[in-house]
Formats: structure tokens, sequence, C-alpha cells
């Protein structure tokens, strides 16, 4: 059974209510895309990952710890899919859709934003 610990530094950014419209420039039609700040949380989370060669093809179960600077808070289901996404865009997941339990918790009071996550193989 494999497993996995690691950290990613820095404040999750939702991508479900983080969109702006963009205009194709050739058809004229208007498309989602995700926002400057997700974006660059996202590539940043890629480059904190880049070393892990973990990969998870069966089942698994994901812990997360979400610490937050000070007493702000977030929208755990929005970040547990922002996180999900980043993990498939870094292989360590085949697919997001192989998430079949999970556990997440908030905690206050911290320095920095950061998230802790453990993949558990079922």
């Amino acid at each position: 059974m494999k497993k996995l610990l690691f950290e990613i530094i820095g404040r999750v950014i939702s991508k479900k209510n983080s969109k702006r419209m963009m205009r194709n420039r050739r058809t004229g039609k208007m498309f989602p895309v995700s926002s400057t700040a997700y974006v660059k949380f996202k590539r940043n989370a890629l480059k904190q990952i880049d070393e892990i060669d973990t990969r998870f093809d069966k089942p698994v179960h994901i812990d997360y710890l979400f610490c937050t600077k000070g007493k702000q808070k977030i929208d755990i289901d929005n970040a547990m899919a922002s996180i999900n996404d980043i993990l498939e865009d870094a292989q360590i997941l085949q697919n997001d859709s192989l998430i079949k339990s999970t556990y997440a918790k908030l905690e206050h009071g911290y320095t920095e934003w950061k998230t802790y996550i453990r993949i558990i193989e079922l």
C-alpha cells in the first residue's frame, strides 16, 4: 500500500470561483478561463511538488489539513477541488476520479498559509 505526505505553501485559490471571461479572437465567442491568482497559485504549487515521483493509479483516500494565516476563512470544498486538479496536473494522481474518500480540516492562527496532504492507496 502506497502512502505519500507532503505540504504546499501558499494560500489555496479556488479554481471554481475565480474565473474570468476571454474572447476568442477568431470567432469572437466568450469563454471562461481561470483567474490570474489561480494560475499563479497552481504554478507555485506545481514547482513545490515537482520532485515527487510517487504516482497513484488505484483508488485513494486523501487527508487535507488547511492551515490559514490568522483567522481568515476559506471554502474547504473549493480548496480541495483546486488541490485535486493540481495533483492530477502533476500526475501524482492518474485521475481525480480515483479519490474515493477524503477528510478535510481547517485550522486558523498560523503565520503562513500551508496545506498538508496525505494520500493513501486503498
